[in-house]
């Protein structure tokens, strides 16, 4: 049985690639300018390179090489808006290129 769903956003950042530069550590994260809204339903990313997201401030998620987050119907609410979504490339020497096809807010 498949699962319908019709989810209607008020903004939207889409078809957007966003290159991280190696951190060569764990701990730096940088915000995704995109991501940057007061309440984040959506969202879709994509990573070619192991990398680690951080999402509503929690704990990294560490992504393999070839990686996707898909998010339907989340409220995303920060007070400082800028720590939605933010992204860490531990590589000491390989860029990350990070897709993002949808970015999306209520």
């Amino acid at each position: 049985m498949p699962i319908v769903r019709r989810y209607i956003v008020g903004e939207a950042s889409t078809g957007m690639t966003v290159i991280a530069a190696p951190d060569s550590n764990t701990t730096s994260f940088h915000p995704i300018q995109a991501a940057i809204m007061p309440s984040l339903g959506v969202i879709c990313l994509t990573n070619d390179q192991p990398a680690n997201l951080e999402i509503n401030q929690n704990t990294p998620l560490p992504m393999n090489a070839g990686g996707l987050v898909l998010i339907l119907g989340s409220a995303l609410v920060q007070a400082t808006p800028n720590t939605n979504v933010e992204y860490n490339n531990p590589s000491s020497s390989i860029p990350v290129n990070l897709g993002i096809p949808v970015l999306g807010g209520t």
